[in-house]
């Protein structure tokens, strides 16, 4: 699937797709409802947990599905998420990509594009600024293109 077509796929479930991942958050009255709605969100996608990322907040529960390690979004991963806006739907809450109402903000990402010829050598540089270590697995595939 292309970027458009994996947005165009999640948006009307209230989903936005941001740098090859798939983020919703729902609005909860508490911490309690956010672990509520947490646990029943993880039963329904406990065959792909590894790609599911929960935020738990007293006022919102923020979903996030990853793609398979080393893979790109597919339609099982849209599948997914649609799976899980039914379990918010049936629990009487709704996905919001815009994070919320106004007492919530929005889940932001930022990417940076480093060009560099010996890429491995500026990664620890890059680990420093960053949450990434290539030594946790977390380091993305760097992606090399060529100037046209």
């Amino acid at each position: 699937m292309n970027s458009q077509a994996i947005s165009d796929a999640v948006s009307g479930l209230g989903w936005r797709y941001i740098l090859g991942t798939l983020r919703t958050s729902v609005s909860v009255r508490s911490l309690a409802e956010a672990a509520d709605v947490a646990v029943r969100v993880a039963a329904a996608a406990r065959d792909r947990a590894g790609q599911l990322a929960l935020d738990l907040r007293p006022d919102r529960l923020v979903l996030t599905v990853h793609p398979a390690a080393g893979a790109s979004m597919t339609a099982d991963d849209v599948g997914l998420a649609r799976r899980l806006s039914d379990v918010v739907i049936t629990g009487g809450l709704r996905a919001d990509p815009g994070g919320g109402d106004d007492r919530s903000r929005s889940v932001q990402l930022l990417e940076i594009a480093i060009d560099a010829i010996n890429i491995p050598s500026r990664q620890v540089a890059c680990c420093s600024l960053t949450t990434a270590h290539p030594r946790s697995g977390s380091w993305p595939t760097p992606k090399v293109t060529k100037p046209a």
